[in-house]
């Protein structure tokens, strides 16, 4: 009798694993009803040439700054790029939702690194540094960044941000002087899209590290700075530097800018 009992239920555990009916958490973990989890960090970070995006032009310069021409064929040097980021959400794999997240922060199936923070673009550094988080493995192909200005009621780092949303600084050439100091500051709160069609893929070994890549050539192809001050749409300080903002500003300038940014944009997966 014992015996029957025995050989009915080897013969029940094995149609359950032949048919995967068994619970995944009998199975090891590793199924969708209990996924394996991986660290991660996100970065963001000002790139070209092969350091970035496998190409060649506008590499950067030995002092880690980018050398780019605009529409005009101006000639721009970026040494500072800082954007005031308010979250990050990352989309979790499919058929994956919230109560698969573990400890990280979640909301409608994205987990969520929470800010503000300051992103140097140009270094990749964070102010503060956000960390890591804990999310399950698999395939990530969207990350959401919220960019958005600091005021009062958002309190947070403000490294020479000065509450705007993202401020970019450097030189440029103008009537034939190659040094003009540069400033440019956008003021937004947006969400910014990227995404990767094949994933992301963070798996359970090792410090896992997604990277937004923004590609620098990209920026100031839709402007043409020369020709704002040849029209008088834009004023030079008096020392011959050029500040682009609210008061001082030149048509869709600005919102081209911001658009080219947004839509540079490149996901790369790695490890740190």
């Amino acid at each position: 009798m014992f015996k029957g009992k025995r050989n009915g239920g080897l013969l029940l555990l094995a149609a359950a694993i032949a048919t995967g009916c068994m619970d995944d958490r009998l199975a090891g973990g590793t199924g969708i009803g209990n996924p394996s989890q991986g660290v991660v960090t996100v970065a963001m970070q000002a790139a070209s040439g092969v350091d970035g995006l496998g190409k060649t032009a506008a590499p950067r310069n030995p002092d880690g700054s980018f050398t780019l021409t605009d529409a005009g064929g101006s000639r721009i040097t970026v040494q500072e790029a800082l954007a005031n980021v308010g979250r990050i959400r990352l989309k979790l794999p499919d058929g994956l939702d919230c109560k698969d997240a573990g400890g990280a922060a979640c909301e409608a199936a994205e987990a969520i690194i929470p800010g503000p923070m300051i992103a140097d673009l140009i270094t990749g550094n964070w102010l503060p540094d956000p960390g890591t988080i804990r999310i399950p493995v698999g395939a990530y192909r969207r990350i959401d960044v919220r960019l958005e200005g600091k005021s009062k009621d958002k309190p947070g780092p403000d490294s020479g941000l000065d509450g705007h949303s993202l401020i970019l600084k450097g030189l440029f050439e103008y009537a034939g002087k190659a040094d003009r100091k540069l400033s440019i500051t956008l003021d937004f709160d947006e969400d910014v899209r990227f995404v990767s069609d094949p994933g992301l893929s963070l798996d359970s070994i090792g410090l896992n590290r997604f990277t937004i890549f923004l590609d620098v050539e990209k920026w100031f192809t839709g402007v043409d700075i020369g020709k704002c001050l040849d029209e008088g749409k834009l004023q030079l300080d008096a020392d011959g530097s050029l500040a682009i903002d609210k008061e001082n500003a030149c048509g869709l300038l600005q919102s081209d800018v911001k658009a080219a940014i947004k839509a540079s944009g490149n996901l790369r997966a790695g490890k740190s």
